[in-house]
């Protein structure tokens, strides 16, 4: 071991820190000082190396996972040999297609109950006929309507039931895109009676469908011809009523502008009979002026009226004129005769005789006017009476036949309504019943488009072709499958995959220890020791924390080799054990006895006293001590001036610290320590969890940050190759089954 200064302890002004605050920076961490020095007068302004990730190489990946590609293409190739023989059988294919119009073809009147009123409704109801055809009840009656033809699908000792069904899986129905068709399919590996089978369900479904768009048809059939019966004869009692009636009332036709016969004799009879009372009251006036019985003192107009008609009357006129003649002789013979003359006397005594006479004659000729005139005023009296009686009687009976001529008519116009009522229900009815009769059987909806043809040649089939497929795929698939399990891998497998996580190369990257190798992993050994030894000349960085994603990254061998190397390059260094998690038996040996890190912490115990010398391949060191039943160090008030002690007879001073996403003493000593190097194990560290210690590494904020790629496996990641390398491989990637 060399020669180092006596451990004095003294102040050490801290390390200048980088400036800028590397959290503000876009990646998770900022570019390390370390890997900005790590060659020697490399300027700050030279651009920085890009290292390429693992990217997709698939001969890479089929030589590094060639045992699990070969698998693949057995496996693969093993289960198509049979799924090719079976497969392989040639197979015929018959097809029906079925219309499915947008509008009902109706052979009479026009049903909006069966028009569709969008095109969502036209393709659910063509889904509902998709959902249809192969119906299990449809199916079953299409074997039965086979007939002979039934051997042709179902086989020997096949139950009904199961012969359905294995049909109902079988047919193949699609719609067609951007038409009106249903295709219905059968295959099988027979062409004998593919046709016959898929013609039998098409049909059976188009009868079907036909009875389910007019469900119950005969039975509402039966239910409006009883119907019809029933107004028929209601119609046939209604008429011959009708009937009847005319005939009480003499009548061929009723109708409300038809006017009542008996309302105008009513009326004449009304008319008369006030014509007839007019008149009974004038006879009985008449007669009431010459009856001097009814009206005293009415004698002298009797008489006045007689002596007007005695006065006309032409026989007494006459007897008058002969009288006047004979008065007008008398006097012309006495005109010249003295009152003495005899002559004269006699002249006078006939004239006196003749104006006797003619008051005899007058008189009884006025007794007779005047008895003829009461008799004739008496009987016109009593004819207007009894003309009025009569008319007054006359004119109640018709008015009791009016009533009942009226009623009787309103019956027969009552009849007439009903009648014609009953006429529109007959008529709606026998409408119904052609149109159940007549649209049962129109084309409606669904109808067959193109039958079913026999097939001639089978669609598909060829052993030898499905076998070359399935030898052709599982070349593939092996092929593909190595380069797809590298592409999903979301490990970090090398320093692109590594600077992608993180944001920034990491400082150095170790291969995995091997004889073969041993001398590549020391050359990456020594770059590191130089990275660290100019960061401590150009910065002042002595005290160093490593720290790891997970345990059993390497972080304690990469420790103690590191501070070894140091040493052995002449720079002192001391491995400080700081993992109280997982504590290091390493530390402890030949050390036994001695007192560590704790103990110093907690002032039991002086820093001197706690090294443990190098031996062997193992450098100056200092443990946890033997108190490590605590997983955490307990004391972190002393820790920064305990390491500054340190630093003053070492050179470097190296923490190996727990991983950080299983303890929080590594966030603590991250944020004290100067210098953290975060260790990540290749082939084993997933991406999210890099980016996890990241994050929790950037909350710590330390002075410089660095990653040390450990134990990588691939020899085109490293620098220089290690001579007689021989490269690895896997049957299967461990991160499949973590």
């Amino acid at each position: 071991m060399p020669e180092r200064e006596p451990l004095t302890f003294r102040e050490s002004p801290e390390p200048a820190k980088p400036e800028g605050d590397f959290r503000s920076a876009p990646a998770v961490l900022p570019p390390s000082r370390i890997q900005m020095n790590r060659g020697a007068g490399t300027s700050a302004e030279e651009p920085k190396r890009v290292y390429p990730g693992r990217g997709i190489n698939p001969v890479r990946s089929l030589w590094n996972h060639k045992f699990m590609a070969a698998c693949i293409m057995i496996l693969i190739a093993a289960a198509g040999a049979p799924v090719a023989w079976i497969k392989g059988a040639p197979k015929y294919r018959s097809e029906c297609v079925v219309f499915v119009s947008p509008r009902f073809t109706r052979n009479l009147e026009q049903d909006p109950e069966l028009d569709f009123q969008s095109n969502s409704q036209y393709r659910e109801y063509v889904q509902q006929q998709v959902k249809t055809i192969n119906r299990y009840d449809i199916i079953l009656q299409s074997l039965d309507r086979l007939g002979p033809n039934r051997s042709y699908w179902q086989h020997e000792d096949e139950s009904p039931r199961r012969a359905a069904e294995r049909l109902q899986a079988s047919l193949d129905i699609s719609p067609i895109r951007d038409t009106y068709q249903i295709v219905v399919g059968l295959e099988d590996e027979h062409p004998d009676g593919l046709a016959e089978t898929i013609t039998a369900v098409v049909e059976t479904f188009l009868e079907t469908s036909k009875k389910e768009e007019f469900y119950a048809s005969d039975r509402r059939l039966e239910d409006l011809r009883k119907e019809r019966e029933k107004i028929v004869k209601e119609i046939s009692n209604k008429v011959e009523s009708r009937t009847q009636i005319a005939q009480d009332l003499g009548v061929t036709t009723f109708s409300e502008a038809l006017p009542n016969p008996y309302d105008r004799l009513l009326e004449g009879s009304r008319e008369a009979l006030a014509q007839a009372r007019r008149l009974r009251i004038e006879a009985e006036a008449q007669l009431s002026v010459i009856d001097p019985g009814t009206a005293p003192g009415t004698g002298d107009t009797a008489r006045g009226m007689v002596r007007a008609q005695v006065a006309t009357d032409p026989t007494l006129s006459s007897y008058v004129a002969n009288l006047n003649l004979r008065r007008s002789e008398l006097q012309s013979k006495i005109a010249g005769l003295t009152p003495e003359h005899p002559g004269r006397k006699a002249a006078e005594e006939e004239l006196k005789s003749i104006d006797n006479e003619f008051l005899q004659q007058t008189s009884s000729l006025t007794q007779f006017y005047v008895k003829t005139l009461l008799s004739q005023r008496q009987a016109e009296a009593s004819k207007a009476h009894h003309v009025e009686r009569q008319l007054q009687l006359e004119m109640e009976t018709q008015a009791t036949q009016t009533q009942w001529y009226a009623a009787r008519f309103h019956e027969a116009l009552n009849l007439g309504w009903e009648i014609e009522r009953a006429r529109r229900r007959l008529d709606s009815v026998e409408n119904r019943i052609d149109y159940l009769i007549l649209e049962s059987q129109a084309p409606g909806f669904v109808r067959m488009f193109s039958k079913a043809r026999p097939p001639e040649i089978p669609f598909q089939g060829g052993r030898r072709k499905l076998l070359a497929l399935c030898l052709v795929a599982a070349f593939m698939i092996g092929l593909l499958a190595p380069t797809a399990v590298d592409f999903l891998d979301p490990r970090i497998h090398g320093p692109g995959e590594a600077e992608s996580a993180l944001g920034f190369p990491p400082v150095v990257w170790l291969p995995e220890k091997s004889p073969t190798r041993r001398r590549v992993y020391e050359d990456h050994l020594i770059r590191l020791a130089g990275c660290m030894i100019r960061d401590a000349q150009t910065q002042g960085t002595r005290i160093f924390c490593l720290t790891s994603v997970h345990p059993g990254d390497g972080t304690t061998t990469l420790t103690l080799e590191l501070a070894q190397k140091l040493t052995e390059l002449g720079f002192p260094s001391l491995a400080v054990e700081a993992n109280a998690l997982h504590p290091d038996e390493r530390y402890r040996e030949d050390g036994h006895g001695h007192p560590g890190l704790k103990d110093v912490l907690a002032s039991s115990a002086l820093a001197p006293n706690a090294i443990v010398p190098a031996s062997g391949s193992l450098p100056d060191r200092i443990s946890l001590g033997e108190n490590i039943e605590d997983a955490h160090l307990g004391e972190f008030r002393r820790i920064r001036d305990v390491l500054q002690y340190l630093a003053t007879a070492y050179r470097f001073v190296i923490l190996d610290a727990p991983p950080i996403l299983a303890s929080a003493d590594a966030e603590f000593l991250a944020g004290v320590v100067p210098g953290t190097l975060l260790v990540l194990r290749a082939h084993i560290l997933e991406r999210q969890d890099l980016q996890r210690a990241a994050r929790q590494l950037e909350l710590a904020n330390p002075g410089v940050a660095g990653a040390v790629l450990n134990r990588l496996q691939s020899a085109e990641f490293l620098s220089a190759a290690a001579p007689g390398g021989k490269k690895t491989s896997t049957l299967l990637s461990p991160w499949l089954w973590p």
